[in-house]
């Protein structure tokens, strides 16, 4: 299988699934010439007042975790991936400190 880039792989979501069908996995991603697939994360909440969702899934044989970033609805306690983003991100650890 070629390694693919994460733009690459975005293009042949965008061009072959809803983020719908992606969000719940519902696709065969070796059918798509993608590999083996893998939810990361998934966090859903408010931000700012603004309601947000987002998961992260690894593209195993090519080492590229693609994010999609939804909206999440308090008042209905579900995530709406109608019409998310895709991006490409990479996993970065952070130190926070905190005061209690």
């Amino acid at each position: 299988m070629k390694k693919l880039s994460g733009r690459e792989i975005i293009t042949i979501l965008q061009n072959n699934i809803s983020t719908l069908d992606f969000a719940y996995q519902d696709f065969d991603s070796k059918e798509l010439g993608l590999g083996e697939l893998e939810l990361i994360s998934k966090q859903t909440g408010d931000i700012d007042n603004t309601s947000y969702a987002h998961m992260v899934f690894l593209f195993k044989e090519h080492d590229v975790y693609i994010k999609l970033n939804g909206w999440y609805s308090s008042y209905s306690g579900s995530c709406d991936w109608e019409d998310a983003e895709y991006s490409v991100v990479e996993p970065k650890q952070k130190t926070i400190t905190i005061w209690e």
